[in-house]
């Protein structure tokens, strides 16, 4: 299955050769099957049959997800639900750590309040 999604998703970019630690003789068996799989079909034709819309309705969220993190960590604890940032609150040992050891003075205030 790592072969042929390293060929259908990654477009042959790269793949996953097992020729790791225990490589026994049925390893020559997994190679050739491998090797087999990889070139089963042509690249880059995306997620398998029957999986397409699940893979990329999981792709759009972590896009999403990715979009929405890449802000500063005063920005991201504003945006969470009062109900996740009051957990993190609770986590005293941390909080008191960052405020003092942490360099960012903006946090730090953001903390204290």
């Amino acid at each position: 299955m790592d072969a042929y999604l390293f060929a259908q998703i990654n477009n042959g970019n790269a793949i996953s050769v097992p020729l790791g630690e225990d490589y026994t003789y049925s390893g020559i068996d997994n190679l050739e099957r491998t090797i087999e799989k990889l070139f089963s079909e042509p690249f880059g034709q995306g997620y398998p049959k029957g999986e397409e819309e699940r893979k990329l309705k999981d792709t759009s969220l972590l896009k999403d997800i990715r979009a929405k993190s890449q802000v500063s960590a005063i920005e991201l604890m504003q945006s969470l639900d009062t109900e996740i940032v009051d957990k993190i609150k609770k986590k005293r040992d941390v909080i008191e750590f960052i405020i003092n050891n942490g360099k960012n003075e903006k946090i730090i205030h953001w903390l204290r309040k």
